[in-house]
């Protein structure tokens, strides 16, 4: 026999016999089980995880971010007469669930709007105004699905704030009136109109005179939920 063959079986004899087909399928079902045991382990504490985070837990609170264009409107003042041009609204709010559909909060919006004035038949060049409001509200989302309408009641103030250092304060309430997507249960992109009343005072002016004004306000708003 020739040296290297014979050098071949001693190392073999010296090694101890071939592992059998039937040992090998035994270990190989125990390397199957622990597998099996890991990843069954693994996905029960994913569930668990998941349990105590579930995403579409109802959220804590909700805020709000958006733009819209308002609409022109006038105030009638004892010595002047305001008339107040188109503007970009931007508005962001913080509500609280008080049901799987309404929710109570403040909201805040501000814009630069500008003026043109007449006072005693006397046009003055026009200039800008800082026009902010604050508000407690109410927002609804009746329905179910990925679609809802949006109803909201609101009340607060209009704060004006003249270039020309004037600045005037009326009370103000909101009704409006949308639509909704729901892409998730934790935010949403609503389609709003909202009719903006204002109730400006009437010292100097006739029984006659409307001391009311009206704007409406187009906006598109996303809706993200806090908490939970």
């Amino acid at each position: 026999m020739l040296p290297g063959i014979m050098n071949i079986r001693e190392q073999g004899e010296k090694l101890g016999p071939r592992p059998s087909l039937a040992s090998c399928q035994v270990a190989m079902r125990k390397l199957w089980f622990v597998a099996l045991l890991v990843v069954g382990t693994g996905t029960a504490q994913a569930q668990i995880i998941r349990s105590r985070f579930p995403y579409n837990r109802e959220p804590n609170a909700w805020f709000s971010m958006g733009a819209g264009i308002q609409d022109g409107w006038k105030v009638l003042d004892k010595n002047f007469q305001w008339t107040f041009g188109n503007s970009t609204e931007f508005n962001v709010a913080l509500e609280r669930p008080v049901g799987s559909q309404a929710s109570i909060g403040i909201e805040g919006t501000t814009a630069m709007v500008p003026v043109s004035t007449v006072q005693f038949d006397i046009v003055y060049p026009d200039y800008n105004a800082r026009v902010s409001r604050g508000f407690l509200t109410l927002h609804l989302s009746p329905g179910s699905g990925q679609f809802h309408t949006v109803l909201n009641v609101k009340a607060g103030a209009t704060f004006y704030s003249f270039e020309n250092g004037l600045s005037d304060t009326d009370f103000s309430y909101v009704l409006g009136y949308g639509f909704g997507y729901n892409f998730t249960p934790r935010f949403s992109i609503d389609i709003v109109q909202d009719q903006v009343n204002s109730l400006h005072q009437r010292d100097g002016l006739t029984a006659s005179s409307d001391a009311s004004s009206r704007t409406s306000v187009t906006r598109l708003v996303g809706r993200v939920g806090l908490g939970g």
